[in-house]
């Protein structure tokens, strides 16, 4: 399932325990439809491991606050409040997939 990620359940991700990936996106950007697929699809292949959220940047105040992207689509890569991989601007799904595994290999390092 992805989660949709706004002002009103920011507080319950901000530093949730899991490790997740947010998506921020705007419907006026023109690659949005692109990539909101190819977190649709991360989303089959990590279920149970990793949260998928999506936050409409444009439709937040609180997120805005939070998280200043300079520009959209932007990623982030977090586990209890700890950012392990962002990107700002459109990428490849192979940079998405990079910045993922590598994320997730220093998560597992953390916990040795």
């Amino acid at each position: 399932m992805i989660h949709k990620l706004d002002d009103s359940n920011i507080d319950d991700w901000l530093y949730a325990d899991k490790a997740h990936i947010i998506l921020f996106y705007s419907e006026t950007t023109p690659n949005s439809p692109a990539v909101k697929k190819v977190f649709e699809e991360f989303n089959e292949q990590l279920k149970d491991k990793v949260d998928v959220l999506m936050c409409e940047y444009d439709k937040t105040d609180k997120v805005k606050t939070l998280y200043q992207m300079n520009s959209l689509p932007g990623f982030l890569f977090m586990k209890s409040g700890k950012c392990y991989g962002n990107l700002v601007g459109p990428a490849s799904k192979l940079r998405y997939q990079e910045i993922l595994k590598d994320g997730m290999v220093q998560i597992m390092n953390e916990g040795k």
